[in-house]
């Protein structure tokens, strides 16, 4: 009987609490004109309204919702075909789920959708469906069609230990504002880092009047060594703030600040169309540490850094005006893989910011070429000069701080723009007047070679080469990334190139990367400018081999 007992007691005790399912049933003659009341039990099915932990709440394609503020419980899932119409805002709590395949969302003028609200955990909000343009995303009013939500917030009253994290796969969503990595409130624990993720692909997302990422709009309790990152990541679709953007957003009324205390947005464009129409500014409130009570900078944290990560040649930047601010801003081009245009000239190898008006930069700027290379050989023309920004009125930029990791380019400014400008002096040479020429020059197991003779000339290229095995599967590797129209040959020590069309001014420029051959260890490529006799290339190989530049990419 006592075993029997505890035996039930000790069940009881571990039995989890099972999640509820709640669908919409929905009065008779519900409309969207007339909604139902998300209050009324007899609007779901079981008969009473969603309040546990872990309830499942479906709305479907048939559901007209109307509710006052409404918080989900932790760990709850609201699936949203139909439509839901908000009189109050909208709270997603921890470790909950939101996700929208259709219907309307209509948070009016007045409330907010807070992903993260007052929570402790990592949360997920998954939209897909979203559609302005078609009507399906609500417009506010007539006469107001732009303001369908008030706030998009990621991120609640700075009381979360985790993250939390919101995807846009396709639809439209348009909010007045639109707030990412959200900390309001102060923690007063040890050290934390909260981070946040917001990530754009295939959707278009529009900020009708503000746009922050990494947001700390009033951080005012006792912090110890409390970090904040919110990462944008925009893969594809479109991004368009029609009101001011900032990147890294701090906050200048900080009261008892400890420690290394930080608010990081980072936005990483590797695809898409990205519009700043109001203009762009990278790190602001900087260092602006104030005790409200002595006016004193207390602690040596740091406030607010913005870092701006441009991938390849895949993204189209444009704004306004951009800031960048000194000291805690960063802009970082890195180049994509090397490429040809269809009439034969280089691919740009980074994207472009363009600026209509005004682009000060007093931050940093870092360039990294080192992916900018011919697996194999490839042959352009043209000049290979390439505008990183461009202002359309004014460049102010005299204090930047400029750096390229890749030997090569050189970074500076020409009238109001910021230019990578391929040096030649640190590559190989060939003077091909006669037709034909030797390479001479730094070469290694990649690198340029520039070639110089008549206008519109047609020329072949020579270079040494030694360490390949299979000298056949190495030309026929060569001529595969050469593609049509340049004949590639070749002996046991010596590479040529033929046909090469030089462009007007008498030039080109052949880029090559051997360290991918897999049929053969290329370890030495070089010549001078005229083809030796047999009887002296193990001479010339070895008096060549010891004044080579070998270069070595890194992580390969």
């Amino acid at each position: 009987m006592i075993a029997g007992s505890f035996f039930c007691l000790v069940a009881f005790l571990v039995t989890p609490v099972i999640a509820e399912t709640y669908t919409w049933i929905g009065a008779e003659g519900q409309t969207a004109e007339a909604p139902g009341e998300w209050s009324t039990g007899t609007n779901w099915s079981g008969g009473t309204v969603p309040t546990g932990s872990g309830d499942i709440i479906t709305i479907g394609a048939d559901g007209y919702v109307t509710s006052a503020s409404q918080t989900l419980a932790n760990s709850s899932t609201l699936n949203l075909s139909g439509n839901l119409k908000m009189t109050g805002n909208l709270n997603l709590n921890s470790d909950s789920s939101f996700t929208q395949t259709g219907g309307i969302l209509d948070l009016g003028t007045s409330y907010r959708l807070n992903v993260g609200y007052n929570s402790t955990g990592h949360y997920v909000m998954d939209v897909a469906g979203w559609s302005y343009s078609d009507g399906s995303v609500t417009t506010a009013t007539a006469s107001n069609p732009n303001a369908c939500m008030n706030v998009l917030q990621l991120g609640g009253n700075g009381k979360t230990s985790g993250g939390s994290s919101i995807t846009l796969t396709k639809g439209t969503l348009v909010a007045n504002y639109v707030w990412l990595g959200t900390y309001e409130g102060g923690v007063g624990d040890s050290t934390k880092t909260i981070e946040y993720t917001f990530t754009l692909d295939g959707a278009e997302l529009v900020a009708s009047k503000q746009a922050f990422i990494g947001y700390s709009p009033g951080i005012n309790n006792t912090m110890v060594s409390t970090k904040q990152v919110t990462n944008f990541y925009m893969k594809s679709g479109t991004w368009t703030s029609n009101g001011t953007t900032i990147i890294g957003h701090g906050y200048s009324n900080l009261k008892k600040l400890q420690g290394d205390c930080s608010n990081t947005g980072i936005v990483t464009i590797s695809g898409g169309v990205a519009n700043f129409n109001g203009g762009l500014t990278i790190g602001y409130d900087v260092n602006e540490l104030v005790d409200a009570q002595t006016g004193e900078v207390v602690g040596d944290g740091t406030i607010s850094q913005g870092i701006l990560n441009i991938v390849a040649s895949k993204a189209t930047i444009s704004a306004k005006t951009l800031t960048a601010n000194a000291g805690q801003s960063t802009i970082n081009f890195t180049a994509g893989e090397f490429g040809l245009n269809a009439d034969g000239t280089v691919k740009s190898a980074v994207s472009t910011i363009n600026v209509t008006d005004t682009a000060t930069i007093d931050g940093a700027i870092s360039v990294d070429m080192s992916n900018y290379f011919s697996n194999g050989a490839t042959y352009v023309t043209g000049d290979l000069t390439q505008t990183l920004i461009s202002a359309g009125t004014t460049l102010n930029c005299t204090t930047v701080n400029t750096a390229t990791v890749t030997p090569g380019w050189n970074l500076g400014t020409v009238g109001n723009n910021l230019v990578l400008t391929f040096d030649e002096s640190q590559f190989a040479f060939a003077d091909v007047s006669s037709g034909s020429g030797f390479a001479l020059g730094n070469l290694g197991t990649e690198g340029w070679v520039t070639l110089t003779g008549n206008e519109n000339e047609t020329v072949d290229l020579s270079m040494a080469y030694s360490g390949v095995e299979n000298v056949e599967n190495f030309v026929a590797w060569l001529q595969e990334s050469m593609g049509d129209g340049v004949t590639v040959s070749g002996s046991d020590d010596v590479i040529t190139f033929q046909n090469l069309a030089l462009d007007e001014e008498g030039k080109g420029y052949l880029n090559f990367d051997l360290s991918a051959y897999t049929g053969g260890n290329v370890s030495f490529i070089d010549g001078s400018n005229h083809v030796p006799e047999p009887a002296t290339w193990a001479m010339l190989v070895i008096g060549l081999t010891v004044g080579s530049f070998f270069r070595k990419r890194k992580g390969r």
